[in-house]
């Protein structure tokens, strides 16, 4: 079972795959005061990961999710 996030006042739901290709959702806060949300999609999780390292993201920053076929 995939549990999703939740700010406690909505319903959760799975999280939207718009291209076929990029089965791997990331999402994070970015901008001056971190209040812009920014989505990306990658091709697997080596890019993801590449990205992460670059960004000098920390585990506690961001959300990752898996198209349901991923494998």
């Amino acid at each position: 079972m995939i549990e999703y996030p939740s700010n406690g006042n909505e319903m959760t739901k799975p999280p939207e795959f718009p291209h076929s290709q990029f089965p791997v959702r990331l999402e994070h806060q970015e901008g001056k005061e971190m209040k812009d949300k920014k989505v990306c999609f990658f091709q697997d999780k080596k890019h993801m990961q590449k990205y992460l390292d670059s960004s000098n993201l920390k585990k506690t920053q961001y959300s990752v999710f898996y198209k349901e076929d991923y494998v």
